[in-house]
């Protein structure tokens, strides 16, 4: 039996997002730990910045399954918001994930911008112009930035989307 507490749902979700998946049961741990933040009060989920992040983590995910670009958009908002708002010195360790996540939404979202234009070839070579906004040259070098600010502001030897959205 899970503890109620807010703080051990919130660490017991993080544990699953931690744990290997058999192909058989994929998804199985995204909608166990989306149904454990279900059961929060909508004010547990705004005070909470761990309860936060989950909802950003499992509204991502379950976005991508059917490539909904307005649903990806809320998710990064959310990761973004939080991030605003977590202290430099982030005791709960959520600042790489959120930038590891910034860095998986902004890689989908190049590959689901269908064409590329001249222009947005040219801003990718020195000197650098910054992209125009919604292009894939735009979120391709979002993705790449989260991914690096990830793995220098992580402790931790898992940043396995930042790596994904760099070798990308």
């Amino acid at each position: 039996q899970l503890d109620d507490h807010v703080e051990y749902v919130v660490g017991y979700c993080r544990t699953l997002m931690g744990l290997p998946e058999a192909p058989k049961t994929r998804g199985g741990t995204l909608k166990e730990i989306s149904d454990l933040i279900a059961k929060r009060t909508a004010e547990e989920k705004q005070s909470n910045p761990g309860l936060r992040f989950l909802v950003a983590y499992t509204n991502r995910l379950n976005a991508y399954p059917t490539d909904d670009v307005p649903a990806i958009k809320a998710a990064e908002k959310l990761y973004k918001a939080l991030l605003d708002e977590l202290p430099e010195s982030d005791p709960l360790g959520l600042i790489p994930f959120c930038r590891e996540g910034l860095s998986d939404i902004h890689l989908r979202l190049g590959f689901l911008t269908e064409t590329v234009t001249a222009r947005e070839v040219r801003q990718l070579l020195p000197p650098e112009e910054e992209p125009d906004p919604d292009t894939k040259a735009y979120h391709l070098r979002l993705a790449v930035s989260y991914g690096h600010s990830a793995v220098e502001s992580s402790h931790l030897s898992q940043n396995e989307n930042a790596y994904t959205a760099l070798a990308n």
